[in-house]
């Protein structure tokens, strides 16, 4: 029962920690290229920073995806949010061509 508690908790506690890390850091950033591969990476670190505690890294992915999405349209500009949306629907496109069988 307590590792459920640990797997949980700190899978959370990761993934808001790494939420709020990157809406501090994000404004930083000044590439447009550079912000769509932060949003690929924030959450691919997310989950191996919880991989590597333990943690759920399925919690932590879901924590830092609520926390940058309540921030998102403060945070991301108009045309930075549509180049992302495309380039995450082909990515999608992408992965269930290569994996639908």
């Amino acid at each position: 029962m307590l590792d459920f508690v640990w797997v949980v908790a700190c899978g959370i506690l990761t993934g808001g920690v790494i939420g709020f890390l990157f809406v501090k850091l994000y404004p930083k950033i000044k590439e447009p290229s550079v912000e769509i591969l932060s949003t690929f990476i924030v959450a691919y670190l997310s989950y191996v920073a919880a991989d590597f505690c333990n943690a759920s890294g399925v919690l932590s992915v879901v924590t830092t995806g609520m926390i940058i999405g309540w921030y998102a349209p403060t945070l991301f500009r108009p045309d930075i949010r549509m180049s992302t949306e495309a380039v995450w629907e082909m990515v999608v496109f992408l992965l269930n061509a290569l994996f639908s069988s």
